[in-house]
């Protein structure tokens, strides 16, 4: 019944399509739901005092290398694959750590083998629900998405904002957060072994993680600013209302300009 559908990425816009939805949908910019502020999770010399007092907190030694996840804990997230990933990694890098960001949830539970692997696993460390994850980037070497599904991973974004290089699952919505080989490598959906190829070869080269990250963080302080986004929302809105004869928004207190853009946005 929608005049019209906004999708936060490409790839779910062409799977709605695909599953038979009206072609009605858009994509604002180059997707997300709301773009990332890069000054957040930028790699300030305060942010990496944070990363190194958390390492030291998590009891992480300074020089062992971090493999990190920010999410939900659930199958649908890849933390079996991530698991097993982790378990071949640690077969060549004896001192790598894993930075499990986030909880549990009840819904689509991961097993109880693979909970009971991770809580046993001294070099495995779960920090529960954080209200900041800016510093916890930074303590990490690389993040992984092994996600079976995506709209659009904001943890992706807030990766290359903070300058870290990316192995996610080619699956929605990753897929247009990640360019395979420039910012980040692309591995099959619910393949652990490719995962750990993928998390060895950063490791093993870590300048090309840096070098991959810093591409990473260009791209999203280029694209994928929240004023961006915002403007390309409000204009949706106008040419929807303009269509129907209908008066736009016009500026009222409490709005500020977009550089360079004719238009007008909530101040935040």
């Amino acid at each position: 019944m929608a005049h019209c559908v906004i999708c936060v990425s490409e790839s779910l816009r062409q799977r709605a399509i695909g599953c038979g939805a009206p072609d009605r949908a858009v994509v604002l910019g180059e997707g997300s739901s709301n773009g990332v502020d890069t000054s957040r999770f930028a790699p300030t010399p305060e942010r990496l005092r944070q990363a190194a007092a958390l390492r030291i907190s998590l009891g992480i030694p300074h020089d062992a290398p971090v493999v990190g996840f920010v999410g939900r804990f659930t199958r649908d997230k890849g933390i079996q694959d991530l698991i097993q990933a982790f378990s071949c990694l640690r077969e060549r890098f004896p001192e790598v750590h894993l930075l499990l960001v986030g909880e549990f949830e009840k819904g689509d539970g991961v097993p109880v083998d693979i909970r009971n692997q991770i809580f046993a696993d001294p070099q495995i460390i779960c920090t529960g629900f954080v209200s900041d994850p800016a510093p916890y980037y930074h303590a990490m070497d690389i993040l992984t998405l092994p996600s079976h599904r995506e709209g659009f991973p904001n943890a992706v974004l807030e990766a290359h904002a903070a300058g870290k290089s990316v192995v996610g699952a080619r699956a929605t919505g990753i897929i247009d957060a990640i360019s395979d080989g420039i910012n980040g490598i692309l591995v099959p959906i619910g393949d652990a072994r490719s995962l750990a190829e993928g998390i060895a070869d950063l490791l093993r080269h870590p300048r090309l993680a840096l070098e991959m990250g810093r591409t990473g963080r260009e791209r999203v302080g280029r694209e994928f600013r929240p004023q961006r986004i915002w403007t390309a929302l409000l204009e949706e809105y106008s040419r929807l209302l303009h269509q129907r004869g209908l008066p736009a928004p016009r500026k009222t207190a409490g709005t500020q300009s977009i550089a360079g853009s004719r238009t007008t946005v909530p101040a935040s």
